[in-house]
């Protein structure tokens, strides 16, 4: 039997030293901890800003994955967006051999899930701020084809939104279960998506201006055109040819004009047009608006009728 210790025997300096050194190993322990946060973080904070550089909507999507696994130790990180209610995987990053890689993501672009209840994933995008940490094996909500084809055990998710409207997803599976910091890793994610969600709306602006742009200089190259008529040519009316059958002439029209009654006549509709030509849907009623004018006709239709006579 081990005799009790008495008070008068109890080591009070002793005790003292310990305590000490048990207060210094946990400021340590937490100087470790802030450290390591400020780490990830500062990484996270890079690989936007390499991000942001790319310039294109469409790059930055190509290299969110690759950017994030750089900076971070999750095995897998899926890129996915979010389309008619659709979750469609567009990119993914894997720490595994290339060709497996490949292979994974050629097997999750044949994927179009149904974003509904009850998937986790609904209820994420209903609260885009608000990233979560799924145990697969606990929640039968998650998508079981994701599930299935990448083997997650567990697995962060966090929406990509644009104005608190979710546009994509992230996902990302740590290397084992304990490597899982429930309180860092979302962090990371929330982090890394808002950043990716900013870059991808500057881009997206910068393209749409660099459209507008065209569209105005062209409209200033139609205008300089139409400056340069004949002065003896009556103001507000319609240019008309000297054909003796009342036929306006193809030769009435712009190269751009040409293209859109091209296109007129093979049934397209404005918005169509409007993305074959990479240009703005009032630019092709203005378009539309100035040939049925030129040509004297009085729809779709009767221009494309009036052309093809004029060019027979």
């Amino acid at each position: 039997m081990i005799a009790a210790m008495s008070p008068a025997s109890f080591d009070t300096r002793r005790a003292r030293l310990l305590l000490r050194e048990l207060r210094e190993c946990q400021r340590a322990s937490a100087e470790r901890e802030s450290c390591r946060r400020l780490d990830a973080l500062e990484g996270v904070e890079e690989a936007i800003q390499r991000i942001g550089e790319i310039g294109s909507s469409a790059g930055i999507l190509d290299r969110a994955a690759e950017e994030l696994g750089a900076v971070t130790c999750f095995q897998r990180i899926l890129i996915s967006e979010l389309a008619d209610g659709l979750l469609i995987p567009r990119r993914l990053c894997s720490r595994d051999e290339a060709d497996t890689a490949a292979a994974l993501m050629a097997e999750l672009g044949k994927l179009a899930i149904p974003l509904a209840y009850p998937l986790i994933e609904a209820e994420i995008a209903a609260a885009p701020r608000q990233p979560a940490v799924v145990v697969a094996a606990r929640e039968p909500r998650s998508p079981a084809k994701l599930r299935t084809l990448l083997r997650w055990d567990t697995y962060v998710v966090c929406a990509i939104s644009l104005q608190d409207r979710a546009i994509g997803f992230l996902h990302a599976q740590p290397s084992c279960v304990s490597d899982v910091d429930h309180a860092l890793d979302p962090h990371l994610l929330a982090s890394y998506a808002d950043g990716l969600a900013r870059a991808f709306e500057r881009a997206s602006l910068r393209e749409m201006l660099e459209r507008h742009r065209h569209e105005l200089r062209a409209a200033v190259v139609w205008m300089s055109g139409e400056l340069a008529e004949p002065a003896d040519r009556e103001p507000w009316k319609p240019r008309e040819a000297a054909d003796p059958t009342g036929e306006p002439g193809a030769d009435l029209l712009t190269p751009r004009e040409t293209e859109v009654l091209g296109l007129l006549g093979r049934g397209q509709t404005n918005a169509s047009i409007a993305s074959s030509l990479m240009v703005s849907e009032s630019t092709v009623k203005f378009h539309v608006k100035n040939i049925l004018l030129k040509l004297g006709a009085k729809s779709r239709a009767d221009a494309v009728a009036r052309h093809i006579r004029g060019a027979a």
